[in-house]
């Protein structure tokens, strides 16, 4: 993903206040070196791109730069399966309820019948 288009599409979303978030990372480097990226799904856009990793810690921040008000308004948090972002969401999303994407759960039972 081109970080400067990520740049322009964060610089034009406003003041984000999401009901349905989908959180990824995505590699900026060789050697497993992620950064976080958080989209409001219902407007289709970026709203956050950060953190050094994909930790409990990283997600975090996305949480608290957003506000524990508008925390309050994620009805929906969209994810792979990676414990840190399940953690991070219901301690500071605690009223959002959690969707792991289709991909994973395949990918898991797949893994569980061989």
């Amino acid at each position: 993903m081109d970080k400067e288009y990520m740049r322009e599409q964060l610089s034009r979303t406003g003041t984000p206040q999401p009901k349905v978030i989908g959180v990824d990372e995505v590699s900026i480097r060789k050697g497993q070196q992620y950064r976080i990226v958080v989209g409001d799904l219902v407007r289709r856009r970026p709203i956050w791109f950060d953190g050094p990793d994909r930790s409990h810690a990283s997600l975090a921040r996305f949480y608290e730069w957003l506000g524990p008000q508008r925390c309050a308004r994620v009805e929906l948090a969209v994810m792979d399966m990676w414990k840190a972002f399940a953690s991070a969401t219901a301690e500071y999303a605690p009223g959002a309820a959690i969707l792991y994407d289709k991909f994973h759960v395949i990918q898991h039972l797949n893994e569980a019948l061989d």
